[in-house]
């Protein structure tokens, strides 16, 4: 059993907001986070991974691959399009 604990601790994420700004993050490492104008405040904790919903209607491929080159994923959420209304 404890060793699916230690599955989740490897999966486990930090979606995080910035204050003032519609930018968000999430990492792996709460204290790895890219510079900020104001403040980062912690939104969710999650399961990240292919097998895992995410908690924002995002692909984690994209999210995975940006974490393991920079060690976070950052987005402007007044940049992204509108959801299309696919599921997966």
């Amino acid at each position: 059993m404890s060793e699916a604990r230690d599955d989740d601790a490897a999966d486990r994420a930090f979606l995080f907001a910035e204050r003032s700004s519609s930018r968000k993050a999430i990492t792996r490492q709460p204290l790895q986070l890219p510079p900020s104008a104001t403040e980062w405040e912690l939104v969710h904790t999650f399961l990240l991974g292919v097998q895992h919903i995410m908690p924002i209607d995002m692909d984690p491929e994209p999210v995975i691959r940006g974490i393991v080159a920079d060690g976070f994923y950052v987005w402007d959420e007044a940049m992204l399009p509108e959801p299309s209304g696919t599921g997966q």
